[in-house]
């Protein structure tokens, strides 16, 4: 009997020592899995970083060249501003010489509006003028009593010299 037990017994720590190896193989086995997994959690973390670092390079790059380029049409915007204002005050003085051209001018046609009708007046008074002009030169010419008288009296003049003769 007790050959049987002491068997029985063998057979047992045989069974149990195997089911040890057997566990600590599977332990093992388990432990690897988890190395592994770990590896490929710690690659896939590497891999998503590097990823999300590049996009964070590419998304900064895009970032610098979207502010270059705002810097550049603010330039743009101050330097057409800076453009308009001149503009703005050059036509601005423009006005105000321009008004001041209307204003001399205005004058000067208030100046000359009296003009047209001192030249009639003076028309008028040159036609006067020419008629009396007219008039004495026609009176002068014609013979007057006196040079009637005259011419008469020389014409008997000349008679009686020659009478006289």
């Amino acid at each position: 009997m007790f050959s049987n037990s002491s068997s029985s017994s063998s057979k047992n720590i045989v069974t149990k020592t195997i089911s040890n190896e057997r566990l600590q193989a599977e332990l093992n086995d388990r432990d690897h899995q988890i190395n592994e997994l770990k590896k490929k959690l710690y690659d896939s973390k590497t891999n998503q970083t590097d990823e999300l670092n590049s996009e964070i390079i590419f998304l900064r790059t895009k970032l610098e060249q979207a502010e270059h380029l705002a810097n550049e049409y603010k330039a743009q915007l101050h330097t057409q501003t800076l453009k308009t204002s001149a503009n703005n005050s050059r036509n601005h003085l423009s006005e105000i010489e321009l008004e001041k051209i209307r204003v001399r001018l205005q004058k000067r046609i208030e100046e000359l509006e009296p003009l047209p009708e001192l030249l009639k007046q003076a028309e008028l008074k040159n036609e006067k003028l020419q008629k009396r002009l007219s008039e004495q030169s026609n009176y002068l010419t014609q013979p007057t009593l006196l040079d009637r008288f005259k011419d008469n009296h020389l014409s008997s003049d000349d008679n009686n010299q020659t009478l006289q003769r």
